[in-house]
């Protein structure tokens, strides 16, 4: 039983870390670091929009007719660029543009509030339908990007195992950051500037977790081997 355990969990593990040599730490902390941005804001979404007096079935009509479709545009070019450019600039992108998308929710907290974008007619686009509609495109897209590219990893025989190895890389250090994010956002407002003001401070944050993904990514270009293609 203990073989049958080991070849089924350590084994695949330590087939993983031979497979890629000393690369393997940079790959994980690169895992790791790819999606903080978005893990960090998500439990304060929601109270962000509440101090911005943005009441629900506004919310959920925007999350329905704009989110759910720019998502899915956000999966279907991810998929299209990981054919087309390789997962390497696709990678690229997806750690540009995801951090872009969520650093865009500070002009809501500028403002104060949503506000008119454009207007033809009855028909009248509001800012916080455009921003969200340009993060849930970068999030489509940033999360095809770093599927296609932990599944690259992986060996035959091993994927399940392996694929969870890095799955777990992605999830825990996120999961873990995000129970101070509301933490982050009193302190912000501590120092006087207001609670609207401490969301957009706090978001330009969250935002700025993408940088390292972006540094390790290019780190990992100039290593001899285990690039992503």
């Amino acid at each position: 039983v203990a073989r049958n355990v080991f070849d089924a969990v350590v084994g695949p593990v330590i087939a993983f870390f031979r497979a890629h040599g000393f690369a393997t730490l940079l790959m994980l902390l690169f895992i790791t670091a790819y999606h903080l941005s978005d893990y960090l804001r998500g439990p304060m979404v929601n109270p962000f929009y509440t101090a911005l007096h943005i009441d629900k079935p506004t919310i959920a009509y925007v999350r329905g007719a704009v989110g759910v479709p720019f998502t899915i545009a956000g999966i279907a070019l991810g998929g299209a660029s990981s054919v087309r450019l390789g997962a390497r600039l696709t990678l690229l992108i997806g750690a540009l543009i995801q951090p872009l998308g969520i650093a865009a929710f500070a002009l809501l907290a500028a403002h104060g509030g949503d506000y008119t974008l454009a207007q033809l007619g009855g028909l009248k686009l509001s800012a916080f339908a455009a921003i969200m509609a340009c993060d849930a495109f970068a999030i489509g897209y940033s999360g095809v990007a770093l599927v296609g590219y932990m599944s690259s990893l992986t060996s035959v025989g091993y994927n399940a195992t392996q694929y969870a190895l890095l799955t777990s890389a992605m999830a825990w250090s996120g999961k873990s950051l995000k129970g101070f994010s509301g933490t982050m956002v009193e302190g912000l407002q501590k120092t006087g500037i207001g609670l609207v003001p401490a969301f957009g401070e706090f978001y330009l944050l969250a935002a700025a977790l993408g940088l390292p993904a972006v540094s390790l990514l290019v780190l990992m270009w100039r290593l001899p081997a285990n690039r992503p293609a």
